[in-house]
């Protein structure tokens, strides 16, 4: 990717939601960066038109400025966490210690779709690559 300057794109689920993403190297590695979805994106004129006409008056200027400078305070990333995480963590916890943790056996690896039997992420790049050229012999002569 750093020799042909170029990105790749993908869909990525996260949580139950789809994402678009950019893939991107940094360095030795790839950086995956969520983006918005064209239906996510609200054009600044539409943001323009709705605010329009609306000033605010100098006594919520001033009000504003001094709630934003008495919360104001150097930026520690310590103090945020994953709480969702934390959450589903203790329960995982409860629900193992009150029941005994529960192991479900490892599947036929004949009965795996193919795509789950890729053993590294070289093969699955590999293969990825595979499809996608037989999809552009395929635009070319179709």
């Amino acid at each position: 990717m750093k020799r042909s300057g170029r990105v790749g794109i993908a869909r990525v689920i996260i949580h139950e939601k789809e994402y678009l993403a950019a893939l991107r190297p940094l360095g030795d590695l790839i950086c995956l960066s969520t983006m918005n979805l064209s239906d996510e994106v609200v054009s600044v004129s539409d943001v323009e038109e709705a605010v329009e006409g609306v000033k605010p008056g100098e006594r919520e200027l001033k009000s504003a400025e001094k709630l934003i400078t008495s919360m104001a305070e150097s930026f520690n990333p310590k103090r945020y966490h994953d709480e969702y995480r934390d959450c589903v963590k203790k329960v995982v916890e409860k629900k193992a210690a009150a029941e005994g943790a529960v192991v479900q056996p490892p599947a036929d690896k004949e009965k795996q779709p193919q795509e789950a039997r890729a053993a590294n992420l070289m093969a699955a790049l590999e293969a990825s690559l595979a499809r996608a050229k037989g999809q552009s012999k395929r635009r070319k002569t179709g």
